[in-house]
């Protein structure tokens, strides 16, 4: 569990408000004329403490995971000072790595394929938190305006967090503001769906398309539609090649993606590799949240914190996630599959992918779903 989940580098899901208010009514020892008070100040100074946490911790996360440069660097020897990023020689390493066990596979077998529908499987020797915490230490860009915010402003922040939500860094997010961004990213998917008119591409599975094929505004939008740091993309934006980062940043977030889910798929089909003998994968309500906030698999205005707290609702969001991943990887080398690398099934860097639910109609599973099931 403690490999699996980055805790500390993601917003709460439930707003404490109302059990911070009911230990303040039901506290003898506080005036029956003070509690309105009492109630206001200990949620204020709960805000407060929530903040200077979130600072410190996307502090420590951007401090600390300069040490998965060094891991990747040992594990490709390639030296990544002056080359691409960590997540992208990560991508290529397990990409190789598959090529790899395949061909070995076939080598041993003289060239026959005798795996009789056993996977041909490999591992990915970095842990889903620090590859979560490396592309989530971004958020350091947004701590010195916060800081300046969270100081002038104390209590009120929390306002102004739910007005402008990007302002503050991820983990100091409350779930108000977190429902914002959900609504404004799948709106943007809807816009970017509707003027290009990729809903019938996406149902073809074997439609690609490439980050270098699309247009300028179609990068904009695909940006826009994913959890690439906006602060980053704006001041490259302004002194690189426009194009040539989005290209790079959409790339990334696509790689990003891929090796988050099969680092997570791992997790769940070989267990024992992370963790003790027949150890459970434990995804933690955070992280649940941000997987089905990062691919998109939740309809406008569905509050993602509200379903992760309500056992029947979080239930739908991880079938959600099952049914995407086994859609997505489904018969890949490295997983559970015996003859295609994940590339060879979709395409390199297909970004119709990242648009993709893991259904043929891109519908979600909801409670209505099951309204017509009926067990005899």
């Amino acid at each position: 569990m403690l490999k699996l989940n980055s805790q500390r580098s993601l917003p709460m899901t439930l707003f404490p408000k109302q059990s911070i208010y009911a230990k303040v009514e039901s506290d003898p020892k506080i005036g029956r004329w003070r509690k309105p008070i009492v109630k206001i100040f200990r949620l204020g100074v709960y805000i407060v403490k929530y903040y200077k946490t979130g600072i410190q911790e996307t502090y420590n996360i951007y401090k600390n995971s300069k040490n998965f440069k060094m891991e990747i660097n040992k594990l490709t020897s390639i030296d990544l000072k002056n080359s691409s990023s960590p997540i992208t020689e990560l991508y290529k390493y397990v990409e190789f790595q598959d090529i790899k066990v395949r061909n070995t596979h076939l080598e041993n077998n003289n060239g026959k394929d005798t795996s009789n529908g056993k996977p041909i499987t490999s591992h990915i020797p970095i842990t889903r938190k620090q590859l979560v915490e490396y592309y989530r230490r971004n958020q350091v860009w947004k701590l010195p305006r916060f800081a300046l915010i969270a100081f002038i402003f104390e209590e009120i922040t929390a306002l102004l967090c739910y007005i402008w939500p990007n302002i503050a860094p991820h983990n100091c997010l409350s779930p108000g503001g977190y429902k914002k961004i959900s609504n404004s990213l799948i709106l943007q998917r809807n816009k970017f769906q509707a003027k290009n008119k990729t809903k019938k591409m996406i149902e073809n599975s074997l439609e690609y398309n490439s980050p270098f094929s699309l247009s300028t505004n179609e990068l904009k939008l695909k940006l826009r539609n994913s959890t690439a740091s906006k602060v980053k993309l704006f001041i490259y934006s302004k002194f690189q090649n426009n194009k040539k980062f989005q290209e790079k940043s959409l790339n990334e977030f696509y790689q990003y993606i891929y090796l988050n889910d099969r680092i997570l798929l791992e997790n769940i089909l070989k267990p024992n590799l992370f963790e003790e003998k027949n150890s459970i994968t434990r995804l933690t309500y955070r992280e649940l949240a941000q997987e089905i906030l990062e691919r998109q698999l939740y309809e406008y205005d569905e509050d993602i914190n509200k379903m992760v707290n309500d056992q029947s609702e979080r239930e739908i969001l991880l079938l959600r996630l099952i049914i995407y991943l086994s859609y997505i990887y489904d018969d890949c080398i490295g997983i559970n599959g015996t003859q295609f690398l994940h590339s060879e099934k979709w395409g390199a860097a297909n970004m119709n992918l990242l648009e993709n639910r893991g259904t043929v109609s891109q519908q979600l599973v909801n409670n209505d779903t099951f309204s017509n099931i009926h067990l005899l």
